[in-house]
């Protein structure tokens, strides 16, 4: 390739001229000094560190905007983990005590649990169900359902958005855990909820103590 253009540009003493003083070599002819201009070097090395200027631009700029993403996910992870916890205790401190005759009871297993609490004197049945959800990358749903006793008709709500979980109950007269709970007379000592938000977190842990409770006696309190 060199001799080729070594052959056909001639040297700098044998240029001629064209009509009006044009010169007549090609570009790939005239020497260094002809013209001002860039090499290709020169325009290979100013492209690289201008990509790399905007490349840490780029990197001061969007790397702020993540760190603030991050921080809101988590303040409002932990504000949907109050919110859970806040319904959870305030239901199951309200928990009624078991009766046969008025179809009071407290029924649980690791995926949910069933209880009745009183709202304007009369007997309200709470539910609250770890259920799996289609098509979520989450995982599960913990959701509150709630219904009078003389109704069939449900109203629910979503408590919290976990990858897993599961209760247990604390049977007092044993002093042991138990996956699940159905005795007609009394409540558990203890309710525990253990969940993970992602499946790389470490488990949360809510342990919630149901008092003596109240015990319905069939009139509006």
């Amino acid at each position: 390739m060199v001799n080729w253009l070594w052959r056909r540009c001639p040297s700098p003493n044998s240029r001629r001229e064209g009509y009006g003083g044009e010169d007549l070599l090609p570009p790939y002819c005239r020497g260094a000094g002809d013209e001002d201009g860039f090499t290709l070097l020169e325009a290979l090395a100013a492209s690289v560190v201008l990509f790399l200027a905007l490349g840490s631009l780029y990197s001061l700029y969007i790397h702020p905007l993540d760190q603030l993403e991050k921080g809101r996910s988590a303040v409002m992870a932990q504000q949907k983990v109050s919110m859970a916890y806040g319904y959870l205790s305030s239901d199951l401190c309200a928990a009624l005590l078991p009766t046969l005759l008025h179809q009071v009871c407290f029924v649980g297993d690791p995926q949910g649990l069933s209880f009745y609490t009183l709202q304007n004197g009369l007997p309200v049945e709470v539910r609250y169900i770890i259920d799996s959800t289609v098509g979520s990358s989450v995982g599960k749903i913990l959701k509150r359902l709630e219904r009078k006793l003389d109704s069939n008709e449900w109203s629910g709500m979503t408590v919290l958005s976990v990858f897993d979980g599961h209760f247990q109950y604390y049977d007092g007269l044993r002093g042991a855990w138990t996956w699940s709970w159905n005795d007609p007379l009394e409540l558990p000592s203890l309710v525990r909820l253990e969940y993970r938000l992602q499946q790389d977190r470490e488990p949360i842990v809510f342990t919630f103590p149901l008092y003596c409770g109240r015990r319905y006696s069939g009139a509006k309190e």
